[in-house]
């Protein structure tokens, strides 16, 4: 279901090419990209964005987050479109290059150098779209690995980095700190529909009980939420059939 729901939102995009490309894009995705959740730890996103297919629930509702920012914004076509790809894509390597257990916090470049291999009809959208891939996590993007991370942590007395990896890291983030129109709206769209205070679902309507307030959004599991969003839109589905 929720698979189908990232591809229907490349409908979104108005370019044809950009809409082929894209698509074939996430047809080469690793099939981890479209079973795990978001966050192994659960540390930073909400409960829909947990569990089975948790990344795909955040890529979906991003996309609606964009749609807005790009309407506030007054983007040019070109600029929605650029926009929405990147946003689609931009977790496309979330756990690495060789799909990995947990996030890889060097995926936007390495989602940008998956994206380099294919072929874009325009030059400049392509290199839109794999700029605000790279720079999505902006200001916590960093070109350090893992692993030299973990050995930074762990014995943080040792000279772990090269002068030259140093410079890289710099220009890295540097670079993340001035993003275009674009990648702006791409990175605020990552953000807002990833915060454990801001948990929703496109579609999904959310009736409080306003004697309830102080546990308003909390649910047992991800597989509850899951379950309620699958609940309403099948209930959804039938008032409709009933309305024809």
């Amino acid at each position: 279901m929720f698979k189908l729901e990232l591809y229907e939102r490349i409908g979104v995009i108005q370019s044809k090419s950009l809409v082929k490309t894209v698509t074939e894009i996430l047809n080469a995705a690793d099939e981890g990209f479209w079973l795990d959740p978001c966050s192994v730890t659960g540390k930073y996103h909400p409960a829909e964005d947990q569990g089975n297919q948790g990344l795909i629930r955040h890529l979906v509702k991003a996309t609606y987050v964009f749609e807005q920012e790009a309407r506030r914004l007054m983007f040019e076509d070109y600029e929605r479109d650029a926009g929405m790809a990147a946003t689609i894509l931009h977790d496309i390597k979330k756990n690495g290059e060789k799909w990995g257990k947990d996030t890889d916090y060097m995926h936007g470049i390495t989602g940008a150098n998956f994206i380099k291999q294919f072929k874009f009809s325009d030059k400049t959208i392509k290199k839109m779209v794999m700029n605000a891939v790279r720079y999505h996590m902006a200001p916590w993007n960093t070109s350090i690995t893992k692993e030299k991370m973990k050995q930074a942590r762990e014995n943080p007395e040792a000279n772990s980095f090269s002068y030259t990896e140093l410079m890289k890291e710099l220009d890295e983030r540097t670079r993340g700190l001035f993003p275009s129109r674009i990648e702006k709206a791409v990175q605020d769209s990552d953000y807002w529909s990833s915060r454990e205070s801001m948990s929703f679902y496109p579609g999904k309507t959310i009736m409080p009980d306003v004697n309830k307030m102080e546990n308003l959004r909390k649910h047992d599991s991800p597989e509850e939420w899951v379950q309620d969003i699958l609940g309403f839109n099948c209930l959804m589905s039938y008032y409709r059939r009933k309305e024809i």
